[in-house]
């Protein structure tokens, strides 16, 4: 739920248009943010990161790029739509029923060269297979948060269900 809060102050000061999985910040290294850092200004809690079932996975959950926002910013994408613009909460067809975050296990790892080990978590939706990735560490189920702002735990079977929308044209 306060992810979703979170996302819906940061729409209000973006003139009511959502970010997406990166955010395009150039000058910098790396030259991204990814959504839960561009939120923290919002969020003000960093054990919000963490689903407290999984506290070593940080973050703990996922943000639905495919039906919402990909890469923010991105200057080389600006004229290719809302993926790369933002996403305006007026051009949601049914924000109660999309899905805009939930708990994932999706991540790459990485090594950086040094042995380190990296995790880039931020995505709840694959696109070979076009079904969220979903973890359901939750009774067999999954926290969501909407885009109207509202959560709900729900089985994992739900999402991949008619009940759940996974792009705003929807």
């Amino acid at each position: 739920k306060q992810w979703g809060v979170a996302w819906l102050m940061y729409a209000q000061d973006y003139d009511e248009v959502l970010g997406g999985a990166l955010h395009y910040a150039y000058g910098r290294t790396p030259a991204y943010l990814w959504w839960y850092e561009v939120l923290q200004p919002y969020a003000k809690n960093d054990q919000m990161y963490y689903c407290p079932s999984e506290p070593s996975q940080k973050p703990g959950y996922g943000f639905n790029w495919r039906g919402v926002g990909y890469q923010i910013g991105r200057a080389d994408r600006l004229t290719q739509g809302y993926m790369y613009t933002g996403l305006p909460l007026a051009k949601i067809v049914s924000p109660s029923e999309l899905v805009m975050m939930a708990d994932c296990y999706y991540y790459n790892n990485y090594d950086t060269g040094s042995g380190t080990i990296t995790f880039s978590l931020g995505y709840i939706y694959q696109e070979a297979n076009r079904y969220p990735d979903l973890c359901g560490r939750h009774n067999q189920g999954n926290n969501f948060n909407f885009c109207d702002g509202h959560a709900k735990w729900a089985p994992c079977s739900a999402a991949a269900g008619s009940q759940f929308k996974w792009s705003y044209t929807q």
